[in-house]
């Protein structure tokens, strides 16, 4: 498996910034497809080390799961950018260093279990 690294949260606020340290993100749909065409899954880490990440309510959980679906999984919502073209990733890494109990990364966890189910994301 192939993880990508990573998608910066602020639910509070509805911000998300995908930071793949520089790399120019216009071939990356290329190399996704690429590494599924070999047999290897690619996901992508929301997280990582810091504490500027966080799901305060079941609402912010939503919006980013809206978010991840449309932009880099199955949806097709009109108007959302696709950072990665039509490539499609295969799962989302929590990386939590600083995550806290009261953050509902669980909504976020079942609504993409829920959404998955039946298309090839898992």
């Amino acid at each position: 498996m192939v993880t990508m690294s990573f998608l910066d949260v602020s639910g509070a606020n509805g911000k998300y910034h995908l930071d793949l340290s520089g790399h120019d993100l216009s071939a990356v749909g290329a190399d996704i497809k690429h590494c599924q065409s070999k047999g290897v899954p690619v996901s992508l880490s929301i997280g990582g080390y810091g504490t500027g990440y966080s799901l305060p309510s079941n609402r912010s959980a939503l919006d980013l799961f809206d978010h991840l679906w449309n932009s880099y999984f199955g949806g097709s919502k009109p108007g959302v950018r696709r950072p990665f073209g039509d490539a499609w990733l295969d799962g989302v890494d929590l990386f939590l260093e600083h995550g806290t109990p009261a953050d509902r990364y669980d909504v976020l966890a079942l609504a993409t279990s829920a959404a998955a189910r039946g298309s090839r994301c898992t």
